[in-house]
């Protein structure tokens, strides 16, 4: 998936002109910051909306909200930046113990599109055992200290997670979730997104379809449970035989320590690989099912 961003990034460098010769243009950057705190209790959830938008979440000990939104305008010309900028809008309500914050873009009928580069960035901290929901297109979103209810939905943009507990649910599309330290019980559904998660020590479920998923587990070994299509899966664990597995792929290949090779069933060819192994009693199980796409599970120090 990095990768293929890089392709069309290369691509849009050569679309915009920068052949040998050709004198660089230098933009401007206007700014409008809006930064406010916001009294928020227990029982309410906080729900952000971002359209072209960053957004960072960091967890705090204190009992309310604090907000800081950057709305910026980027274009060659200063004065046109200046006008465009604005063009940006948001919205802070409240309405049944739901604390809503939204951005868009108000462009005027008579402009058929902006000559400038509009973005918008949040910033909020908020009581760390916060219910929070993010939705967001074409924007990257952060998630750090949080030990909530978390749903995160985005499309176009990346997900990053750090030290996050509680419950957790993630969306992505066409982007890639990263993060380290997840617990609790962690969800994610993607279409075309990479995965990579470090020490996990969540319960975890995946949904994939056209992608990858990496993950590197924690030492207390938790059930893990993956339903893909076309997604190759390598998860890296400290003790193979801590889990009892059920593994399968269709027209690709299993990949285990040597000692648990002869548990592989298949060849990886044209039909179905398997591996079922039992572990030791009461253990949690490690299963995994995908197609056209191998599975890699992998002792690590």
């Amino acid at each position: 998936m990095t990768r293929t961003w890089g392709c069309i990034g290369l691509m849009l460098m050569l679309l915009g002109g920068t052949a040998s010769g050709q004198e660089r243009q230098t933009n401007h950057v206007v700014e409008k910051v809006v930064t406010r705190d916001v009294a928020f209790s227990r029982n309410e959830s906080l729900k952000i909306v971002g359209e072209k938008a960053t957004v960072r979440v960091t967890g705090w000990d204190k009992d309310f909200v604090r907000v800081r939104l950057v709305f910026s305008a980027k274009s060659p010309d200063k004065a046109t930046a200046e006008r465009e900028l604005k063009y940006t809008r948001y919205a802070l309500s409240r309405e049944d113990n739901t604390l809503e914050i939204r951005n868009t873009f108000f462009i005027p009928p008579e402009i058929t599109r902006t000559q400038s580069n509009l973005e918008a960035l949040y910033e909020l901290t908020v009581p760390r055992e916060s219910k929070v929901e993010v939705t967001d297109k074409y924007g990257n979103v952060q998630l750090v200290d949080l030990a909530g209810e978390l749903d995160v939905v985005v499309e176009f943009g990346d997900i990053h997670l750090q030290n996050v507990k509680g419950r957790t649910r993630v969306e992505s599309s066409f982007g890639e979730v990263r993060g380290r330290d997840i617990g609790g019980t962690f969800s994610c559904k993607t279409g075309k997104s990479d995965v990579y998660l470090e020490d996990v020590k969540a319960r975890c479920t995946f949904n994939s379809t056209y992608g990858n998923i990496h993950l590197t587990l924690g030492e207390r070994p938790q059930a893990l449970a993956i339903g893909a299509t076309r997604t190759a899966v390598v998860v890296n664990v400290t003790d193979f035989g801590a889990y009892r597995y059920a593994l399968r792929t269709g027209h690709a290949a299993i990949y285990v320590p040597d000692a648990y090779r002869k548990y592989v069933k298949g060849t990886g060819g044209a039909g179905t690989s398997t591996l079922d192994f039992a572990g030791a009693p009461n253990s949690p199980l490690l299963k995994v099912s995908t197609t056209f796409s191998s599975i890699t599970i992998r002792n690590h120090p």
